[in-house]
């Protein structure tokens, strides 16, 4: 069992090594005199100002989540140090990133959060308002883009304006989904019990009876935590406006690129507009990261823009800080949380066995 799963990690690992190299011959291939020489020496010259700013966007897209997270759980009146929430953000960043649903890295967080104590109707709660919130914000920061610059939408070509629509609508039926489900635990519930019902008749669980049970009382604590998010529409105001500058801050990743390369300040809103329209465009395609698509949907929206040799430059660039250099930074800090808890309840164990 346990080789089982060692051998499923290693094939998830190499598929997604192989993923971001297909990713990045794609989009290398759109230019005929694109050289890694001649990208080095164009990184080179790159401003060092904006470069500076693009990086710490990227850190303030995994802290604006940890913000947002450690504010509903302070709410339930658990304690939360900034600390923790940038450790439960930037879990949930890196799972999502490396599987092929962008809620993958929900389980992870609500594994850390439940080891410090944080009850797992409240874990549920919590990572339901970030998922409606991030979702909303995506279908807001769209509308503003259009509204900003509408002719951007003419930039794409018919595939990825087609991507674009479909990312559209189905970030519109999460948002409004996370909030039925926010809203309608009966729902939940039904759902809930369906799985169960599906696992014993395929002889896969046992003690039905006791897991109902069990899934009855989760859903009764869940339904009143739910309430309480329900009835403080300030709180939800909050989340939003810090799901909101997540997205920003991710998408400002590639406007400083941009100003790194070209300085030029006049097109920052159709750049804004790009970057809008790409992240509709790649949030409905179950690949982790969005790998291949985003990057070509990116450099599609850029085509209209710069040249075609300074976009593929400027589509690596960005996208090597705002995906690839974070989701570094999230490993390391998800190691260090892993190599923690296993030291922390090592030490427990070790203690209860001298007492």
């Amino acid at each position: 069992m346990q080789k089982r799963k060692l051998t499923k990690k290693l094939f998830g690992t190499l598929a997604f090594f192989a993923l971001a190299i297909l990713s990045f011959l794609a989009v290398t291939s759109q230019s005929e005199s694109f050289s890694l020489h001649g990208l080095w020496k164009s990184v080179q010259q790159m401003q060092p100002l904006p470069l500076v700013l693009a990086f710490l966007s990227t850190l303030f897209f995994v802290l604006f989540e940890g913000f947002a997270i450690r504010l509903i759980v302070r709410s339930y009146g658990y304690p939360c140090r900034i600390r923790k929430g940038s450790m439960y953000a930037a879990t949930d960043v890196y799972f999502s990133a490396i599987t092929p649903s962008a809620i993958g890295g929900q389980p992870a967080c609500a594994y850390f959060m439940m080891k410090d104590g944080i009850p797992g109707s409240i874990c549920a709660v919590a990572l339901l308002c970030c998922l409606m919130m991030y979702s909303f914000s995506i279908v807001v920061i769209g509308i503003i883009a259009l509204l900003l610059c509408p002719e951007v939408w003419f930039t794409f070509r018919l595939p990825s304006q087609i991507l674009i629509v479909v990312g559209a609508v189905v970030q519109v039926l999460l948002a409004v989904g996370f909030y039925l489900l926010l809203r309608h635990d009966s729902w939940l519930h039904k759902l809930g019990t369906a799985c169960l019902k599906l696992l014993k008749k395929c002889h896969l669980i046992r003690h039905y009876e006791k897991k109902q049970e069990k899934l009855d009382a989760s859903i009764l604590k869940y339904r009143g935590e739910c309430q309480i998010l329900i009835d403080r529409p300030v709180l939800l105001i909050k989340m939003f406006l810090l799901n909101f500058g997540q997205r920003l801050a991710l998408m400002l990743v590639t406007v400083f690129c941009f100003l790194g390369f070209t300085q030029r300040t006049q097109d920052v809103i159709q750049v804004i507009g790009v970057q809008c329209m790409v992240t509709i465009g790649s949030n409905c395609v179950p690949i982790p990261g969005a790998m291949g698509v985003y990057d070509l949907l990116l450099l599609d929206g850029f085509s209209g823009v710069v040249p075609e040799e300074l976009a593929v430059n400027l589509e690596v660039v960005s996208r090597s800080i705002s995906f690839y250099s974070c989701l570094i930074i999230c490993g390391l800090i998800v190691l260090y949380a892993y190599i923690r808890l296993f030291y922390l309840e090592h030490k427990r164990e070790q203690s209860g066995i001298t007492n």
